[in-house]
């Protein structure tokens, strides 16, 4: 699914970029922002989507209404015993970078749970394992610190912008969940140039809470956080010189 854009020197930039470029790093990439989103220290059940209806369609889990039986019984997850996972769904938009000839991942599509809502289905079995909860900006914080942290000292001497000059952007939040998926399979905007030349890095969000009251909200939505996000891969390529954001507008 993805590759490091430039061969990589020093133990340390090998081991950083085996953690974020691998098609395995890609594959586990929502599981991660789910622990940052939720405060959590275990890994979700994260379904990976090809097909763009099936990640529209999905929804991230448990929610009311689940039972294990829809998990196919018996899990022995975190800790241990029968609990229903956190599920995470995830969609990964790829594009070619500069001239490389290779698509990578550009823009990874999360559907994770919030805090609150993880807190309350463990509850039954005496467990509180979600914290504080985080926005998509604080995932995007995380992505980058790991980003230069796999740099080699050829690439940090070189680079477009240096990890202090990336501003973030407050999270995006849509009012409904057809508008977050706007424009999908197209790439949502989740990073621009500013005026002065800044590169800005945008979390693009829907949250939904646990107890929304809207009955026009399904109970598989509810106590629900959405992010698109810009990848790893995506970030090193702009940072670097490679490619400048891309902007892709939709048909009406």
């Amino acid at each position: 699914m993805g590759a490091a854009l430039a061969p990589a020197t020093g133990e340390a930039a090998v081991t950083a970029r085996s953690l974020l470029y691998s098609v395995g790093a890609t594959d586990r990439f929502c599981s991660k922002a789910q622990q940052i989103i939720s405060s959590i220290n275990f890994d979700s059940n994260n379904v990976v989507h090809t097909d763009f209806t099936a990640f529209a369609n999905s929804s991230s889990a448990p929610y009311e209404g689940t039972n294990l039986g829809s998990y196919g019984g018996t899990l022995l997850l975190y800790p241990t015993g029968n609990i229903i996972p956190v599920t995470t769904q995830q969609y990964v938009s790829q594009r070619e970078l500069g001239a490389t000839g290779w698509e990578y991942p550009i823009v990874i599509s999360c559907k994770m749970k919030n805090a609150e809502a993880i807190n309350h289905h463990y509850a039954a079995y005496g467990l509180t394992p979600a914290g504080a909860q985080k926005t998509c900006k604080e995932v995007n914080q995380q992505t980058v610190a790991e980003v230069y942290a796999s740099l080699t000292a050829i690439e940090q001497r070189t680079l477009r912008w240096p990890q202090s000059e990336i501003l973030y952007q407050d999270d995006v939040n849509s009012l409904a969940g057809p508008a977050w998926l706007y424009p999908l399979p197209y790439l949502p905007k989740v990073a621009v140039l500013t005026a002065a030349g800044k590169l800005r890095l945008r979390g693009l969000t829907i949250r939904v809470d646990r107890l929304e009251p809207s009955t026009s909200v399904g109970a598989d939505k509810k106590g629900s956080v959405y992010c698109h996000l810009p990848s790893p891969e995506y970030v090193r390529a702009m940072i670097t010189g490679q490619t400048d954001p891309i902007v892709e507008i939709p048909p009406e």
